[in-house]
């Protein structure tokens, strides 16, 4: 595809334009992206999201930019961060627009937009519309003419057009083309077969060819309602800003509907084509009769043959092109509308009579008040003549009867048995806006908000329902294609919107001089597309792609509420399975303690106790993961029993660890409690329960209190306290005093608490080496809330603690804590490296008055020079301490499978 450098504008654009093949069709949520692509050439990428608080750069042309006398600076905008949209090689789409329009932006230059959003409407008016009620063959009465479901789409559509294209509705785009939602007809379908089987089923005149009074209004009553939630549930997603709530629908039911609404419309297609009989796919019959059947006037089988060949040609058209690597968008809506010119001048070509044709069934038929129904049924005025509102409000409708109160032939026995599918159609409503407008934001350039969005949708299907009609929104692929054409601005859309009413006013004649074929091919074709692009999704599980085929299959045969809840209820299925891992293994992982360590330090002495006695390996660690629940209690309860037998009276101390536990429920809980019980009685010492959390366990049961009543049983906060528990009880039980050695008081002398931690941290060293080593420290008191060192400082000394406690914490991550407490020594590393640029990694604070001694760098230096012998045990201090932090971080890997700093 070349590219062309407009030489009026400067801009470089691509003769690619957006496709209105997919007008009755949204992106769905994973295609969002590539639906906002505008333009597909090589040189241009689409960004992945849309720029925010991109700079509104107005549309001078790139040759005036750039036609700058060479001693004057180019525009400082071109050396930004971002550049300009149309230099931007990561842009896809149009140059922003100087929001007011220049003196060339004429009229004229608007009419081209403004009759193609025009030519939009009532082609998709006329298939659409007609498939909203029920086909005269379905029951006995007749249905509503073409024409009034023909209205009831334009009206929509203008109404919607009033509010999102204009100020009225505060949308961030002026290229809005409002619509009916037209993925929404099978819900309009259904509504309106389930009010007349309804009303029909209970009036026995029915039976007789009458219509019932109650049907048609009850179904416009039904279809505001529908539009009445569906602008509440807008307005309430965007006034508590849930605008992206609608992402929570699993993109695999999604595209499961799109697909079954597209067997739904390729169905309408075959239906609308024929203009009789009603194919049911849940009998071999009615899909023999359908496609067996010539009808009345002999000519059924070729009047859905002819759109399907029309179909067949149009897509082995599309499939060659794209074979030759050739692209040509505006082939569909051509197509589409030349198939009633061609259709004349074939007439015309043939010498064959257009009324002739019309009595063959191959034009929708008339809708003057002498051919719709002699029998009285309900429909005299058919929607012809707009003044007479009975064709477009329920409660004038009443009144034009005779009645005095307006709902009086309201049926609301049927308007409840609707109420599960118009809340369907509604949470359908909801998928298809949050996924339009980030694709629009993509494709015209403009920064939005997504909530701002949701309330001009809730606005303008307010005024919808207000005025009895359908849900509407902002159709992106019409939208896309008014956009490119120079379409913007109010005028231009009131434009639109008083044409779009001409049609609505003075459209009969037109509807009745359109053949079935086109509005058939178009259904046929339409149809397909939604059907493909759900089925044909990539990156889905077996257990996903059954779940799409399973909810088309569900749509098809059982309706459209039937497939939605089949999606959830899969949706639900397929989240057990795939999350199943989590959810029913329990147990992450059991080791015994023998490499483990805590953060407390420890004498010789008793560092020989837990190694040599083997009284590390008497712990064993259980790690749990996920939920606790009544399916995994048991394999749980069994899988601790299992790991305590094969180590039978070994193992005296058990571990439980609940950090990974998302949730208990109340059986788990209890179970818990009895898996106490049961391990008091195989000579287990202590049971330590980690929790993992500041408020104990994730579980409504209260089972920190309940396990307090229990001796073997104890609840600490995290694997360390635990390891520190149970490693004093194997100490305490050899030694007693090494349990608590003297250089953990903090009362007492400071020199002899000095001498007892130096020479803990350095073994090998004797009593007169530490007394030596010391005298090069220095002793300092710290006020609470004092720094001693700020991160990013330089590490010029280390400090060991001998009162107090110090907090240790990294500026740029809130909560990334560690407390020095007496016995510890903090920032030998740094000095011990030596390095002049060496920094601070943390930011050390007293959290109490302290007493802390001091090695500077000087003073490191000068025992470096004077006493190298002496330097090597602070080399060895900072080894063992070093040592000593990894195997406590060590202990953190196993909890969580990262490290922290």
């Amino acid at each position: 595809m070349a590219s062309i450098h407009d030489t009026r504008s400067g801009y470089i654009v691509t003769d690619e334009t957006s496709s209105l093949l997919s007008t009755a069709s949204t992106p769905t949520n994973a295609d969002s992206n590539t639906a906002g692509n505008t333009f597909t050439d090589n040189v241009f990428q689409p960004p992945t999201t849309p720029v925010r608080g991109t700079p509104n750069y107005s549309a001078v042309p790139l040759y005036r930019q750039l036609s700058k006398a060479p001693n004057q600076p180019l525009p400082e905008h071109l050396f930004n961060d971002r550049l300009p949209s149309f230099l931007d090689s990561s842009s896809s789409t149009l140059p922003s627009v100087d929001p007011k329009p220049r003196p060339s932006r004429t009229l004229i230059n608007q009419i081209p937009p403004i009759l193609l959003a025009t030519l939009l409407n009532l082609m998709l008016s006329v298939p659409f519309g007609s498939a909203f009620f029920p086909m005269s063959s379905e029951f006995a009465c007749p249905p509503p003419p073409p024409l009034i479901g023909v209205r009831l789409f334009l009206l929509s559509t203008i109404l919607g057009q009033t509010i999102l294209g204009t100020s009225l509705g505060g949308s961030a785009f002026d290229e809005s083309a409002g619509m009916m939602m037209v993925e929404n007809t099978p819900f309009m379908h259904s509504i309106a077969m389930t009010v007349t089987q309804s009303i029909v089923e209970d009036t026995p005149e029915a039976k007789t060819g009458t219509c019932p009074d109650e049907v048609f209004p009850t179904i416009l009553l039904s279809f505001s309602l529908t539009t009445i939630i569906t602008a509440v549930s807008f307005f309430l997603l965007g006034h508590f800003n849930l605008g992206n709530v609608v992402y929570f629908f699993p993109k695999h039911v999604l595209c499961g509907c799109i697909s079954g609404i597209g067997v739904f419309v390729v169905t309408t297609g075959l239906e609308v084509s024929k203009g009789v009989g009603k194919l049911e796919w849940t009998s071999w019959k009615s899909i023999e009769d359908f496609f067996g059947s010539q009808g009345e006037t002999g000519t059924g089988i070729y009047l859905f043959l002819l759109p399907m060949t029309l179909v067949l040609v149009l897509r082995c058209i599309i499939k060659l092109l794209k074979k030759l690597d050739r692209s040509f968008p505006l082939l569909p809506p051509l197509f589409f509308l030349s198939i009633t010119p061609c259709f004349y001048i074939i007439l015309w070509a043939a010498n064959i009579s257009v009324d002739k044709v019309k009595e063959l069934g191959f034009f929708f038929p008339p809708t003057d008040a002498s051919s719709l129904d002699p029998s009285g049924s309900g429909f005299e005025d058919g929607g012809v003549d707009p003044a007479s509102f009975a064709a477009i409000f329920f409660p004038s409708y009443s009144f034009a009867e005779g009645f005095s109160d307006p709902f009086a032939l309201i049926s609301w026995g049927a308007i409840v048995k609707t109420l599960p599918v118009q809340l369907g159609c509604v949470v359908f409503s909801l998928m298809h806006v949050p996924i339009n407008i980030p694709s629009m934001s993509m494709s015209v350039n403009k920064d939005c908000d997504m909530n701002s969005e949701m309330i001009a949708h809730g606005r303008s299907n307010l005024l919808s329902a207000l005025f009895g009609q359908l849900p509407n929104y902002m159709c992106y692929s019409n939208s896309v294609a008014y956009a490119k054409s120079g379409g913007r601005g109010q005028p231009s859309s009131l434009a639109v919107i008083t044409l779009t009413t001409l049609l609505f006013l003075k459209g009969s004649s037109l509807v009745e001089s359109i053949p079935r074929a086109m509005a058939g091919t178009l259904l046929i074709h339409v149809g397909l597309d939604l059907f493909f692009e759900g089925i044909s999704a990539h990156g889905f599980s077996a257990l996903e792609i059954i779940s799409i085929w399973a909810i088309v299959v569900s749509m098809t045969l059982f309706g459209m509420t039937a497939g939605l809840a089949a999606g959830m209820v899969l949706a639900a299925i397929t989240f057990v399975v795939d999350a199943g891992p989590a959810h029913l293994s329990p147990i992450r992982g059991h080791m015994p303690a023998t490499t483990l360590r805590s953060s407390k330090w420890r004498s010789k002495e008793a560092r020989d106790i837990l190694n040599k006695s083997d009284g590390l390996r008497r712990i064993v660690c259980v790690q749990l993961q996920g939920h606790l629940y009544f399916a995994n209690l048991t394999q749980f309860t069994d899988a601790v029993k299992c790991i305590i037998e094969e180590r039978k009276g070994f193992t005296r101390f058990l571990v439980l660890d609940f950090t990974l536990v998302i949730g208990i429920d109340s059986s788990a809980a209890f179970s818990l409690l009895k898996l106490v019980d049961t391990m008091a009685k195989r000579n287990l010492l202590k049971i330590a329960f980690v929790t993992g959390k500041d408020d104990g366990f994730p579980t409504s049961v209260n089972l920190s209190e309940q396990l307090r009543s229990r001796s073997i049983a104890v609840t600490v906060k995290d694997l360390d306290k635990a390891l520190i528990l149970l490693e004093d009880l194997i100490v305490s039980a050899v030694n007693p005093n090494l349990v608590n050695e003297s250089f953990f008081r903090v009362a007492g002398e400071e020199t002899e608490f000095l001498h007892a931690m130096m020479l803990a941290h350095c073994p090998t060293a004797d009593k007169s080496t530490v007394k030596t080593l010391l005298t090069y420290f220095k002793r300092v008191g710290l006020k609470k809330g004092e720094v001693v060192w700020k991160q990013g400082g330089r590490a010029d000394r280390l400090c060991a603690i001998v009162r107090g406690q110090l907090l240790s914490y990294l500026e740029e991550e809130a909560g990334t804590t560690e407390r020095v407490v007496a016995g510890d020594v903090v920032g030998e590393l740094g000095l011990i490296m030596g390095h002049e640029g060496e920094r601070r990694l943390t930011t050390l604070v007293a959290e109490v008055d302290c007493v802390v001694y001091e090695l500077t760098s000087e003073a490191f230096a000068t025992l470096k020079a004077k006493k190298p012998t002496l330097a090597i045990y602070l080399f060895q201090l900072c080894v063992r301490y070093m040592s000593h932090r990894l195997q406590h971080v060590s202990n953190r890997f196993v909890e969580t499978k990262c490290i922290p700093i």
